[in-house]
């Protein structure tokens, strides 16, 4: 790749996140969310998707950011009405800018929208003709009386400290407007640390320049484009009276050759004695009060400055990943020859593998740090789907979210958003009744749909709630019926009928419309959320609503796990699920009604499964542990098993990928032996033992 392909892969990538921030910004502003910045937000990241469009070439992207920046300038000059058609006009912008970005990286033709929306953006910023509830926009070069231009102009320009971290230069900005015209410049010292305090990557100093040229202000605003928001910036004409102390140009608290004396003086200091006073014309290098420094209007309040961070491809981290599992395992293997006459005559090695084995553990935690990524990321993106939805449907519903801050795999995030899209399509669409049906059943006019998620052990939960009708049993028996589903006389539990939702090409619509009716939905939510190894459950209550709970693992790449053996083979249990181990001849195992097993734990019989007839192995051993394990809504089971080897971290691999889809396992796994041994999932374990698949001997090696 050459130097200009990594700089324009770069920009793209920037424009993702840009993309990003204006989808939230838009729907915190519609949702009546915004913050005081929204719109000056929104100028910045269309002004800088233009700046590398221009940069790099492509004339479509810069005339559409060109007509959206106009618009949005004007919005945050106050010289908008804003009303819903405002906000309509920029999400579609934001939209059509999305795809012209897409058309700009894959060298594809613009999108056709893309001309029909920068006529309406011109429309809007026309007038008079754009009027809203009575309010018309003037046009902008009749916004304001007309007035004689400027002979010149005074600009306080003070960067934040953060300034030099984004790559910009005070000194070439100051070149820059030398090209407007003559310039007189005073610099601003107050602010100037002790030399202790001092930060080489910090801006500190402030300019005045008064600048004599016969141009606009928009000229001048051109020159600090790029650092609009990096700094406080005042521009007011030179005729214009001072303002008051706008930005005092103090005396610095002490002067240059003060401080080259205190660094001489500091460069010197290790070789005094120790009790050597100071020297008695030291300056006094206390540092300054914190200058107040002047704001316009539409800047925004400073802020502090960001961590640095840095763009990495995930395949490098998927390789990163690897190669710590790989260290893993190695180091398991290593461990494993340890046996107690080792241990004995070499007590030093013991503690350095000791050593080496919390230093692996703490790199892997390490990398799934790096990949994981807050849930946030996935539900920004649904408040529009929800009104987009409920426009379509003519339904009043609003969604509530809780527990975007759960981080969760970069892997597995990147696949979520479609199986949620299909649910929450559903939830609108099937579930919340229209507003006469609510009030007539006692119900706000107005549903609800909650996306909640949660981290429980090495499992993340997300819910989506609805208070709606909930399902409606009939209505899906019947369809059942008519597509040959099940038999008339099938006789079916609530919880049977509910999971026919997620039969392929099921659908309860009467007929097809752009939400629903092709049968194509919920089967490949549970499709895709298995691949992802999670699970996918339903619970409805007639009346009040449905809840569909996703269940994933918190990372697809390593985990800690209990290894268990039964009929002579080795399995993982996952260590979270784990709640206690118990010694198969100190409890009782029961027979419940039914023929199922059961053990007495905490007062409450929890059901017990033979996990070597559950994967219809051969047992080889006697039955010497019971593990208790939680599954989904807190119920617990007991698994009986051979023996318990031992504690260790297990480096997860797809068993989907590699092989295929074993029921009642979750992945697989590298021992330090060299084995293979299958990762089980217990919840999935339960369902098994319901119904027995045998699973071949070969498959467990």
């Amino acid at each position: 790749m050459s130097g200009l392909d990594e700089f324009r892969a770069i920009y793209f990538q920037e424009c993702a996140e840009l993309l990003d921030a204006l989808e939230q910004e838009l729907a915190a502003i519609a949702d009546q969310r915004a913050s005081p910045d929204s719109v000056n937000a929104l100028f910045r990241a269309a002004h800088s998707i233009k700046g590398g469009a221009g940069a790099f070439g492509f004339p479509d992207l810069v005339a559409f950011t060109h007509a959206f920046e106009n618009l949005l300038d004007a919005w945050r000059q106050d010289r908008l009405a804003v009303d819903p058609s405002l906000i309509q006009l920029c999400l579609r912008a934001s939209d059509a800018l999305a795809g012209l970005v897409q058309a700009a990286q894959t060298g594809a033709p613009a999108p056709a929208s893309a001309a029909e929306l920068i006529a309406a953006m011109q429309e809007r910023l026309a007038g008079p003709s754009d009027c809203a509830d009575g309010i018309c926009v003037l046009p902008l070069d009749l916004a304001a009386p007309a007035a004689p231009r400027p002979t010149g102009w005074r600009i306080d320009f003070a960067p934040h400290a953060s300034l030099f971290l984004r790559a910009n230069e005070p000194l070439l900005l100051l070149r820059e407007l030398a090209e407007l015209g003559p310039i007189d410049v005073a610099c601003d010292l107050s602010a100037l640390p002790s030399p202790a305090d001092f930060d080489p990557e910090h801006c500190y100093l402030r300019w005045r320049i008064e600048l004599t040229a016969n141009c606009t202000r928009d000229n001048v605003l051109a020159v600090f484009d790029f650092v609009e928001g990096d700094c406080d910036l005042a521009i007011t004409p030179l005729e214009a009276p001072v303002p008051p102390d706008p930005m005092p140009i103090d005396a610095p608290a002490f002067s240059f050759d003060d401080l080259l004396a205190s660094v001489r003086a500091e460069a010197a200091a290790p070789l005094a004695a120790p009790d050597q006073p100071p020297a008695p014309n030291a300056p006094d290098l206390a540092p300054p009060p914190e200058p107040s420094s002047p704001r316009s209007a539409n800047t925004p309040p400073a802020q502090e400055p960001p961590k640095p961070s840095i763009r990495v491809d995930l395949d490098r981290l998927d390789r990163l990943a690897d190669l710590a599992s790989e260290v893993a395992i190695a180091q398991a293997a290593v461990t494993q020859y340890l046996d107690e006459d080792i241990r004995r005559a070499a007590p030093d090695l013991v503690r350095g593998l000791d050593a080496l084995t919390q230093h692996v553990r703490a790199l892997q935690d390490a990398v799934m740090a790096v990949r994981a990524l807050p849930l946030k990321s996935v539900f920004q993106r649904f408040p529009r789907l929800v009104r987009e939805v409920a426009a379509a449907t003519g339904k009043a519903v609003r969604l509530d979210i809780h527990g975007g801050e759960v981080e969760i795999d970069k892997t597995v995030i990147e696949q979520l958003a479609d199986p949620l899209t299909h649910m929450i399509r559903n939830a609108i669409d099937h579930g919340i009744e229209r507003p006469d049906a609510r009030r007539a059943a006692g119900k706000p006019a107005e549903g609800v749909v909650t996306l909640a998620a949660e981290q429980i052990g090495a499992r993340v939960l997300i819910h989506l709630r609805d208070d709606g009708a909930g399902v409606n049993r009939a209505k899906v028996r019947a369809k059942a019926i008519e597509r040959g589903l099940i038999t008339e006389d099938a006789v079916l539990s609530d919880e049977d009928v509910d999971a026919l939702i997620f039969a392929p090409g099921f659908s309860t619509a009467d007929q097809i419309s752009n939400l629903s009716g092709r049968g194509v939905g919920m089967d490949v939510v549970r499709a895709n959320i298995v691949k992802l190894g999670g699970r996918v459950s339903l619970r409805s209550t007639p009346g009040a609503g449905c809840a569909v709970t996703l269940s994933l693992p918190l990372t697809l790449a390593v985990m800690d796990g209990m290894q268990i053996e039964t009929a002579g083979e080795r399995f993982v249990l996952p260590l979270a699920a784990i709640v206690e181990s118990l010694d198969r001849h100190a409890v009782r195992v029961e027979a419940l009604p039914g023929g199922r097993a059961s053990v007495r734990f905490r007062g409450e019989f929890a059901p017990v499964i033979d996990l070597a007839a559950c994967l219809g192995l051969t047992r080889a051993g006697p039955r010497r542990f019971i593990i208790l394990c939680e599954i989904e809504a807190g119920k617990v089971i007991g698994l009986i098993v051979d023996d318990v080897i031992g504690q260790a971290q297990a480096a997860v691999k797809s068993l989907e990928q590699n092989y295929a889809a074993v029921p009642g396992v979750s992945g697989a796994t590298i021992l330090g032996d060299g084995r293979v041994a299958l990762i089980l999932d217990p919840t999935a374990l339960v369902d098994l033992a319901a119904r027995p698949l045998p699973l071949a001997r070969g498959h467990a090696a």
